[in-house]
């Protein structure tokens, strides 16, 4: 394939994406996530055989952008998993979304009597083959920053809905925040169930005040993102 042909298949891949995404089924999703991990690893592996140091600049910030999101989707999909019960699916389930053969255009099936993961991080350990402390600590991340899970299996706001708005902002290091939000939550250690309402920050308080430099950091760390890929 020449340069055109691949611009323009690359081109129609990106506007079928953008405008279908949303209604892309299960399986679609997969197949063009996995498709997308397999050109990203071509194109690394190029890029670090070049000698121009421009590539080595440009490839640099966007994978330093990509890493960001990739940080973020973590903790989004640790915590749809736990509101949405991934961890008491069927055993076969499990099996096949393993071997690649998932319908997903039937329900999901769940375990009719007692599940094989006893919790989320449970699940996501053995999963994702990481250890249960990463887990939890993804789900707990996710708890202050992105949103939690009431009794019922509703998301609902984060624990700490201001900084999880600079959080989700793609011009900031999410790193900063999170490290901010970890701080702030040990001043608290009580953590409050999901149907408590949010933790919100007196501007004169000891917390508000925290708040307010997490701000700053914040700002500062987003004049030095770098830009994203055009």
């Amino acid at each position: 394939m020449n340069t055109i042909s691949l611009a323009s298949a690359m081109e129609a891949l990106r506007r079928a994406a953008a405008a279908g995404g949303s209604r892309l089924s299960g399986q679609v999703l997969a197949e063009t996530a996995r498709l997308n991990l397999e050109i990203l690893d071509n194109v690394l592996q190029a890029a670090t055989h070049r000698s121009d140091p421009r590539v080595a600049a440009e490839m640099g910030s966007i994978v330093e952008v990509l890493s960001h999101r990739i940080s973020r989707a973590r903790l989004e999909l640790a915590l749809l998993a736990e509101a949405t019960g991934a961890h008491t699916l069927d055993l076969e389930e499990y099996d096949d979304l393993r071997e690649g053969r998932t319908d997903y255009s039937r329900p999901a099936r769940y375990a009719a009597g007692r599940p094989c993961y006893k919790t989320t991080a449970d699940f996501l350990a053995a999963w994702l083959r990481i250890t249960y402390f990463e887990a939890e600590g993804m789900l707990n991340d996710a708890h202050l920053v992105i949103g939690r899970v009431t009794i019922a299996g509703t998301l609902t706001t984060p624990r700490f809905e201001q900084l999880g708005t600079t959080y989700q902002d793609p011009a900031v290091d999410p790193r900063a925040t999170l490290q901010t939000a970890r701080s702030l939550n040990r001043l608290e250690p009580r953590t409050p169930s999901a149907r408590e309402p949010p933790c919100r920050l007196p501007p004169g308080s000891k917390m508000g005040r925290r708040w307010k430099n997490a701000r700053c950091r914040s700002w500062r760390a987003m004049s030095r993102a770098p830009r994203r890929s055009r």
